[in-house]
């Protein structure tokens, strides 16, 4: 699918009210933050919604009147458009890295169902709809949660073109694993879309698998290759000894690739096979191969760093891993555990 440049965007009215002013900022601050991250899907906003009356609903929550509802009728019928999102979303639990939003018809649902998730998780909001989009990036600052990979947009009449283009340009996006809807979805609209992303989902999913074949069959030159670190960024109680590795390896910035697993754009298979098929080595705090994707090939070794007494048992397939101890004490364990003596090495806590 080719993408045209995106044209810049009108010049904004001036906004006469609090309410207008606010959506002028959510809009321009969504655009730049989908123009950084999202390119593609520019050129199907169009511009911020005219002729529109723009309020703050019951709740305090930015929203609009719809004129085509008749005077006075709140858009998409909720005037608690905040308030609506956060009951009608209270069990929501996403299993996975990545929902599917079906058809969120005002920002208070998308805005109550990112609350629910983990930070390291993210949402793809499928919305056919254009006008609704239009007025949901309106309604609410979203820039934050776009720039951290948060939420995804595929909209309008090509939505499907534009998720593929999004999975083709972010391939360490997981693909959704679960859909996502509410009881304000029109449910004939829901039930139509519904094969159809299962259909593209499940053609992206062979295409990775694909992908990963190829790279795992690939033949790649490693000289003078920089070496993976894997190091999720999110603050884990009790649980830095990543963190303490990608400082610890900071000086060498030249040479250090960084692979973030709490980024859902860097969560996938192939983010990983992809990230690692150039690299001389790849190096991860307290884990075994066994505890990531089965994406790493014999070429590249994987080095652990482990700070706690659980010992990722030696694979003869992988010849050339190493394991690095925080504890002298557990050298005698890691022998039992089949690691050659010459592929084992110590290196406490950095100081």
């Amino acid at each position: 699918m080719t993408i045209a440049e995106p044209a810049p965007p009108a010049p904004l009215a001036p906004a006469s009210t609090a309410a207008a002013r606010a959506a002028r900022h959510n809009w321009v601050a969504n655009v730049a933050a989908l123009s950084d991250r999202q390119p593609w899907t520019i050129y199907a906003l169009g511009e911020m919604p005219a002729h529109v009356a723009w309020t703050f609903g019951r709740d305090g929550f930015l929203t609009c009147l719809d004129a085509q509802g008749g005077v006075g009728a709140w858009y998409a019928g909720c005037s608690l458009p905040r308030r609506a999102g956060e009951v009608m979303l209270k069990n929501l639990t996403l299993h996975g890295v990545v929902g599917c939003f079906l058809l969120p018809s005002h920002a208070g649902l998308v805005a109550a169902a990112l609350d629910k998730l983990l930070p390291q998780q993210a949402l793809i909001v499928l919305q056919p709809e254009e006008q609704d989009l239009r007025v949901l990036l309106a309604s609410c600052d979203f820039s934050s949660d776009i720039r951290r990979n948060r939420l995804w947009i595929a909209a309008g009449p090509d939505w499907q073109g534009m998720a593929r283009t999004l999975f083709d340009r972010a391939p360490g996006l997981p693909t959704p694993a679960q859909f996502i809807k509410t009881a304000v979805s029109a449910e004939e609209a829901t039930a139509a879309l519904i094969p159809l992303a299962e259909k593209l989902f499940g053609d992206v999913n062979e295409q990775r698998a694909s992908q990963l074949t190829s790279n795992g069959q690939s033949v790649v030159s490693v000289a003078r290759k920089p070496l993976l670190v894997i190091a999720p960024t999110h603050f884990r109680l009790w649980d830095d000894a990543a963190d303490a590795l990608l400082t610890a390896l900071s000086d060498e910035s030249e040479n250090i690739a960084h692979l973030d697993p709490d980024d859902p754009a860097q969560a996938s298979a192939l983010g990983l096979s992809i990230a690692a098929n150039s690299k001389r080595a790849v190096i991860v705090a307290n884990r075994g191969r066994a505890d990531l994707p089965d994406v790493l090939g014999r070429e590249v070794p994987l080095i652990a760093w482990i700070t706690e007494p659980r010992l990722p048992p030696f694979n003869s397939q992988y010849p050339r891993d190493l394991l690095i101890l925080a504890d002298e004490a557990w050298r005698a364990p890691a022998k039992a555990a089949g690691w050659p003596a010459s592929q084992l090495h110590v290196a406490s806590w950095p100081r």
